[in-house]
């Protein structure tokens, strides 16, 4: 924790007020993390020495923060159990069950290929079917390849009007639609997140 305070002190101008309150404010977020309760007083009273801060505000800073850290873990928490419930009634794909995760992050790369045509080649390159866990996403990631590396373009907003070759029957392009509709808003970004936990 040391170590790792002291680099993110390393980050900031203590030299004018506007840094420090960033760092303190960044130090709270850190020392938020710790399980320990001692080893928190411990920090935070140094911090209180090291930036002359009132101990008390900066603990009522960090009880904030601790809050807030408790909430996102019980939204990602309570998002990982509704996941799961679903994956289970899942007929399309019903390997999503067994491989939650690694079934979202392949259906946020099917949908960022389908709103980025011109990401075709480099995914290809970088995340090749034969890597997607599930079969019913490895079918439609390849097909969606394919089409877009031939030169078709496949981000008509008709999407039922698209041809796989009677790869997919109805209730399978109403998953498509699904898949392309739910991650309507993804970037680059998130596909390499997704990217990185395909290949893991």
């Amino acid at each position: 924790m040391e170590y790792r305070l002291a680099k993110l002190k390393s980050g900031y101008d203590l030299s004018n007020e506007n840094g420090r309150i960033q760092y303190l404010m960044a130090a709270v977020e850190l020392l938020a993390g710790l399980e320990n309760a001692i080893e928190r007083d411990v920090y935070v009273s140094r911090l209180s020495q090291e930036l002359n801060v009132d101990k008390n505000a900066i603990l009522q800073q960090m009880s904030v923060s601790v809050r807030k850290k408790a909430r996102a873990a019980q939204r990602q928490q309570q998002r990982d159990m509704t996941e799961q419930l679903s994956a289970r009634r899942d007929t399309v794909n019903p390997e999503k069950r067994r491989y939650v995760r690694v079934a979202n992050a392949e259906e946020r790369l099917i949908a960022c290929l389908f709103h980025n045509n011109d990401l075709a080649q480099s995914l290809n390159r970088r995340v090749p079917p034969e890597k997607f866990v599930t079969a019913f996403n490895r079918r439609l990631y390849q097909s969606l390849l394919g089409k877009i590396i031939n030169e078709e373009t496949v981000t008509s907003p008709q999407i039922y009007r698209l041809s796989f070759g009677g790869m997919l029957r109805r209730t399978k392009w109403v998953r498509l639609a699904k898949i392309v509709q739910e991650n309507a808003g993804i970037t680059a970004k998130d596909a390499e997140e997704s990217r990185a936990q395909i290949i893991l």
